[in-house]
């Protein structure tokens, strides 16, 4: 009864990661967006400064811009692979805990790696949170 009241609980919070995961990917989608959007605007408008700046000035700017530009992208391609990491773990945790009800009670040690694994996808969730919080 505790096993299934564990598998019960974990299921639950579970979809709640799963749900909050495609939420956070959607945000952190829109968030690159936005900032490849500005950086875009920036690099324009570096353009029409550049008319009265030096070489080595303007060569500065778009470098900066274009390191910024680079950045945003490795952020999100790191929070991209995250997400895809989270996403197998939530799906593998899915078919233990349906093969646990099917076949029966697991033994403790295989209860206490759930627990584990729990506490694992919370982690994960936190460090994509952060990450979301370092890209705005």
């Amino acid at each position: 009864a505790e096993i299934e009241s564990l598998c019960e609980t974990l299921c639950a919070e579970m979809s709640l990661l799963e749900a909050e995961r495609q939420e956070l990917a959607e945000e952190v989608t829109s968030l690159q967006e936005e900032r490849e959007s500005e950086l875009e605007a920036s690099l324009a408008e570096a353009d029409l400064e550049a008319a009265g700046e030096s070489q080595p000035q303007i060569a500065r700017r778009l470098s900066i811009t274009t390191q910024e530009l680079a950045k945003a992208k490795k952020e999100a391609k790191e929070f991209a692979d995250m997400a895809v990491s989270s996403a197998n773990e939530l799906s593998a945790l899915k078919e233990r805990l349906e093969r646990i009800r099917t076949e029966g009670e697991p033994e403790k040690n295989e209860t206490a790696q759930l627990q584990s694994q729990q506490e694992a996808l919370r982690a994960k969730c936190a460090e994509q949170e952060r990450l979301i919080a370092m890209l705005r």
